[in-house]
């Protein structure tokens, strides 16, 4: 829940007088302010859906929606499935997939980012299948690591389909830990 319009009966922290405040957090060297105050400050902003009025950056943070508001205008992207609020999809599309950031597998059907695909248009799941046929067959091709797209043969891919210096990053660090670590205890 938001905390856009949020008001609490207390002594606003610039005038010094009981009112209505908002919560104003770090938008301000005042945690409450009046209303009255925090126009002075320019840190009131409206709900683009009813017009109730709120703090700016919260309302920005939450598509511009009122704590009332919000989850009355989240939709999900026709295309991806992703959430997003209504005043931000195009013809019920997100950003994404409008800009072209998120397309689709070719094999499974599902949106993913466009970085996530392999050479080939499919996703990470679809993309290790055939893998793992290779591997089992012992036919040693070359094909594309699912992480970086290095060319390497199956044989030197592990069951997730990551090539030697992908599934290698992740020892790498353990071991300057190690490392460092013996250095420390000596």
């Amino acid at each position: 829940m938001n905390n856009s319009s949020i008001l609490t009966t207390t002594f606003c922290r610039k005038c010094k007088k009981l009112r209505s405040c908002l919560e104003t957090k770090s938008n301000s060297n005042y945690k409450f302010l009046c209303k009255e105050c925090a126009k002075e400050e320019d840190l009131i902003s409206n709900c683009i859906s009813c017009g109730r009025e709120g703090v700016a950056s919260e309302l920005l943070k939450h598509g511009g929606y009122c704590h009332l508001c919000e989850k009355d205008n989240i939709s999900e992207c026709s295309l991806c499935g992703a959430e997003t609020y209504r005043s931000k999809l195009i013809d019920g599309i997100c950003n994404k997939c409008v800009t072209g950031e998120n397309k689709q597998c070719t094999k499974c059907g599902e949106y993913f980012n466009k970085n996530k695909l392999s050479s080939d248009s499919l996703c990470p799941k679809c993309s290790i299948k055939p893998h793992k046929r290779l591997r089992a067959s012992e036919v040693n091709e070359i094909v594309e690591c699912v992480e970086c797209g290095r060319e390497v043969l199956v044989n030197d891919l592990n069951d997730k389909g990551l090539c030697i210096y992908c599934y290698c990053e992740g020892l790498e660090s353990e071991i300057k830990k190690l490392k460092y670590k013996k250095r420390a205890h000596y």
